[in-house]
């Protein structure tokens, strides 16, 4: 038994998506809360997106600090913008 089977629906969804986005996004529940998910995901990214990022800016001064910031920020403003949205389609 994989470590994913012992959650379901949203909660597997949200795992997946921190770690890989596609595959996070694809298993989220067709509903309001799977739609929040999906917009807080896309905002934020995943892990693999951060790894890529944190391997581009290694080489260079920029720091992490200021992208991770700026990445939960998108994810809020993502949330905040899907609410209302959400409101009409569920």
């Amino acid at each position: 038994m994989s470590f994913f089977s012992y959650f379901t629906g949203l909660h597997q969804g949200l795992i997946l998506g921190l770690l890989e986005l596609t595959n996070g996004i694809l298993s989220l529940t067709p509903d309001r809360a799977g739609f929040l998910s999906a917009a807080v995901l896309l905002g934020f990214g995943g892990l693999s997106v951060h790894c890529q990022t944190a391997a581009v800016l290694s080489g260079t001064d920029l720091s992490l600090k200021y992208y991770w910031l700026g990445k939960l920020m998108q994810a809020g403003f993502s949330f905040l913008l899907a609410i209302p949205i959400s409101r009409l389609f569920f």
